[in-house]
């Protein structure tokens, strides 16, 4: 399975086309608080709201929304629904992104399998939603923090361990590479790690390349599941 896990450069930039989002949630009061996150982002226009499942492939073919986002907690809402939006997303089906809870990994992974770009906690904050919404429709992918260490950690239980003769590496890192290590696995992004590291977006960036260097990893993700799966090598 392959599964990027990352943000876009600057998902908080509105600049460029309006991201029209079709909205699918069964609370009338979760349909309202979506809509009106979007009215008041700038380049997000809200479209049909649709309280089922059933007619969500309909409305994507009259109304061609960017993104659809979907509550995760909708009966019936399965990574088949989500297969049936994204199977021809080359040929211009919008990017879904699920509304979840945590404490159900499995369930997350089933989902990006089918095909969703993006995982927002149905209680995190406003911005996650905005940003989710923008790296979707951009092309890329967002899944909130805590979803992301729940999903990696279930990604590292699945994976075969490496070779016994590994050498461990971590003794590579100088202890702010380890920090940032630290930080790598809890999901944040290069932004967020400057914020709480009190350093640079650049020297962040200088400490992420050395740590995935000394730790033989291609990616970001790489480094996450190596962090969370007991500081081994990924192979």
């Amino acid at each position: 399975m392959s599964l990027s896990l990352y943000r876009s450069a600057d998902p908080s930039d509105p600049a460029g086309p309006t991201v029209r989002v079709l909205i699918c949630a069964a609370s009338p009061l979760l349909r309202t608080g979506l809509r009106t996150i979007l009215q008041r982002s700038p380049g997000l226009q809200p479209l049909t709201e649709l309280s089922t499942t059933a007619r969500i492939a309909q409305a994507c073919a009259a109304k061609r929304p960017d993104v659809v986002v979907i509550d995760a907690d909708m009966p019936g809402m399965e990574a088949c629904e989500v297969k049936k939006l994204t199977t021809a997303r080359e040929a211009g089906q919008p990017g879904v992104i699920l509304l979840v809870r945590p404490g159900d990994p499995d369930r997350m992974l089933d989902y990006l399998r089918a095909g969703a770009r993006g995982l927002v906690l149905r209680d995190g904050p406003e911005s996650d939603m905005v940003h989710a919404v923008r790296a979707v429709a951009a092309g890329n992918a967002l899944i909130s923090p805590p979803i992301t260490a729940e999903v990696v950690t279930e990604m590292a239980r699945r994976l075969p361990g490496p070779p016994l003769h590994t050498p461990p590496l971590l003794h590579l890192l100088t202890p702010r590479e380890q920090e940032v290590l630290t930080l790598i696995a809890g999901g944040l992004s290069n932004a967020e790690m400057a914020a709480e590291l009190h350093l640079s977006e650049k020297t962040v960036k200088f400490h992420v390349s050395n740590v995935l260097g000394k730790l033989r990893v291609r990616s970001r993700a790489q480094a996450m599941v190596y962090a969370r799966s007991g500081h081994r090598a990924a192979v």
